[in-house]
């Protein structure tokens, strides 16, 4: 996943994507305030980050929920 021009790796980021569909996280903007929320437990995210690092994470899940692209 690319952040601010960044390469970053989330640790467990497909396993929270998992639990994220079985609880019927939607794939859209509230899901991505769902998920930016979640990964915030995992790691730091600067306020100033949190909108990069939300839309970064929102195309990830569509990609994971649409079977087209892995989650790392």
């Amino acid at each position: 996943m690319t952040v601010l021009g960044a390469r970053v790796t989330i640790p467990g980021l497909p396993l929270i994507f998992e639990q994220c569909a079985e609880r019927n996280i939607p794939a859209d903007a509230v899901g991505g305030a769902a998920l930016l929320d979640v990964v915030k437990i995992y790691r730091r995210i600067l306020p100033e980050e949190e909108a990069e690092y939300r839309s970064a994470l929102l195309a990830a899940y569509q990609n994971f929920r649409n079977g087209t692209g892995p989650a790392k």
